[in-house]
């Protein structure tokens, strides 16, 4: 049987039929435009209040518990760069989507637009998507970080859930490879609702935390009776055979190298000025009626030893031996005029660069130590391989030099903020410390 062939003209009518079809399939209906708005504008509402309500209990936190605060600040500039750079994505989508007809992200008007969302997320350029789903990470981390209960860090962790199903494929090609702008548009302010509310949680796990502290430390205190220089006498029936003396550290079992140690002195009938110490493995120091036990190196062992003369006598009393660990190595972060901090990764706008003003570095758990920054160097990498330049201080403080390179930053260049080196506070010990990354956003 002879092979038939469609005419041309059938042919062409066949095609329309075929482009007509796909138009319809992804057409998206006024219907469904409609609920996408109708659920930003649900958002913009709910973002407003939990900022409020994020304020309010940072400023609580912050007040009742003093000890909380650089946690409570590391929090808020983590979630501040957040937001700032989801709101600076949001600006993106909508000049993408709107083109010569863009005024703000407020005003989208190619709402139905399908091409923006995943142009400016998956850029092979100026990857947004990927940026975000570290920074999201990062956050989170270190939220539950900062959380002993189990619970609070579960649910801190569904707020800010990038894991995906598919196997071949990646988050962030899941996420944004088929979404309208509009679509893009409410996922952002999602996202943001999600970081709010982690903020939130976890200021309310910090905050449940320190009121257990201070509930069992009040508690503790009832037992005792205070008697001559404040110090704490443990007696149900008010006598014992004085002078007795206890030394427990302030924190811990143990005593940290490179650190003044502050220990607990539990003395009756005697006090801290009137006894005599003496020392092996270090030094020790008294401060307004304090002891602070200053180990010599970061391993082995301390010996306390503690002794007065009683009634023309030397008596004992006691020997205590600490071991001595080694503290964590501290975190760098940048600190920016008016106190905000920038620990790196979340991507950062150029205009918040220019504030920039020098590098800290510190440690939260065991204790909290502030380290002496003495030096580090800044390197900027432009975008698509345009060039380095870099800049070193001697201090922790950006030389005008390093500021002029942070003032040319540009969308896109990345900045980091290396070869750090801090001094512990007593200054026995000189830490290299890992670099600060710092993508840059307009």
């Amino acid at each position: 049987m002879a092979d038939y062939r469609l005419p041309p003209r059938q042919k062409m009518i066949n095609l329309v039929y075929i482009i007509l079809i796909a138009m319809l399939a992804i057409n998206i209906s006024a219907d469904t435009l409609d609920t996408y708005f109708l659920l930003d504008k649900g958002l913009q509402g709910r973002i407003a209040g939990l900022e409020s309500c994020r304020d309010s209990l940072s400023r609580q936190l912050a007040s009742e518990f003093p000890e909380a605060s650089h946690d409570v600040q590391t929090i808020d500039s983590m979630a501040t760069g957040l937001l700032d750079y989801i709101d600076a994505i949001k600006e993106d989508i909508a000049r993408a989507a709107d083109k010569k007809k863009y005024t703000s992200a407020n005003e989208l008007k190619a709402s139905e637009e399908l091409n923006a969302v995943p142009d400016v997320m998956l850029s092979a350029v100026n990857p947004r998507a990927s940026y975000l789903r570290r920074a999201l990470a990062d956050y989170r981390d270190s939220l539950e970080a900062k959380l002993p209960d189990i619970s609070t860090k579960n649910l801190i962790s569904s707020y800010l859930d990038i894991e995906h199903d598919k196997k071949l494929t990646s988050w962030e090609k899941e996420t944004f490879t088929s979404m309208p702008a509009i679509g893009g548009m409410v996922y952002m302010n999602t996202l943001k609702e999600n970081i709010l509310h982690a903020g939130i949680e976890a200021y309310r796990g910090l905050m449940s935390s320190f009121y257990v502290k201070d509930t069992v430390r009040h508690e503790a205190d009832a037992r005792y009776v205070l008697v001559n220089n404040d110090q704490m006498v443990v007696a149900r029936d008010g006598t014992i055979e004085v002078p007795v003396v206890n030394v427990t550290p302030h924190i811990e079992s143990v005593i940290y190298a490179g650190l003044d140690n502050l220990v607990d002195v539990l003395a009756i009938g005697i006090t801290p000025d009137q006894m005599d110490i003496e020392v092996s493995g270090g030094t020790y120091r008294l401060r307004n009626g304090k002891l602070y036990l200053c180990p010599d190196g970061a391993s082995g062992e301390f010996v306390l030893k503690m002794s007065c003369i009683r009634n023309g006598e030397r008596k004992d009393l006691g020997t205590k031996t600490f071991h001595i660990k080694q503290l964590p190595t501290p975190a760098p972060y940048v600190i920016f005029d008016g106190g905000t901090i920038y620990s790196g990764n979340v991507p950062i706008g150029k205009d918040m660069l220019k504030k920039a003003s020098s590098i800290g570095a510190s440690i939260n758990d065991p204790v909290h130590v502030e380290y002496d920054v003495l030096g580090f160097e800044m390197v900027l990498i432009r975008r698509g391989d345009k060039g380095v330049l870099s800049a070193r201080s001697e201090g922790p403080v950006f030389t005008p030099e390093q500021k002029r390179i942070l003032a040319s930053a540009e969308n896109g260049d990345k900045i980091y903020f290396t070869g750090i080196r801090a001094g512990s506070p007593n200054g026995q010990s000189v830490y290299q410390l890992p670099p600060v990354s710092a993508p840059v956003y307009e």
